[in-house]
């Protein structure tokens, strides 16, 4: 009597490789809007380093011109509490700007993912 070797992969360990893969893209599918959104965030201050140069702009008006920046980059998550603006070396007029949010989102149950960013902008 002959023996046959098993070739292939078993349904259990197919199964095993299917749920890896789909926890692994549904843990992406979470993290991928959160960073491309830090990524608007990083764009935009990056502008506003280059823009604001030698200006002498009130808090008030930085922090609209930033809001229009980030609303045209569909950035949602940064909110008036999470921009602090500092004065410049001259005193007059803001010399940096500093972004601190975070994001939470829902990954299964009652897990969430929590992405804390931080961004810079000296205009000095």
């Amino acid at each position: 009597m002959m023996m046959r070797k098993q070739r292939g992969i078993t349904m259990l360990g197919a199964l095993i490789g299917l749920s890896f893969f789909v926890f692994f893209g549904v843990i992406a599918m979470r993290l991928l809007p959160m960073y491309q959104e830090y990524y608007g965030v990083t764009t935009v201050m990056k502008s506003m380093e280059d823009e604001m140069k030698n200006s002498s702009l009130t808090k008030q008006q930085a922090w609209t011109f930033l809001r229009k920046r980030l609303d045209s980059s569909y950035v949602s998550s940064v909110k008036k509490e999470h921009v602090k603006f500092y004065r410049g070396k001259t005193g007059t007029g803001v010399g940096r700007i500093v972004v601190d949010y975070k994001v939470q989102k829902p990954l299964m149950g009652n897990i969430d993912i929590i992405g804390k960013f931080h961004s810079e902008a000296s205009v000095d």
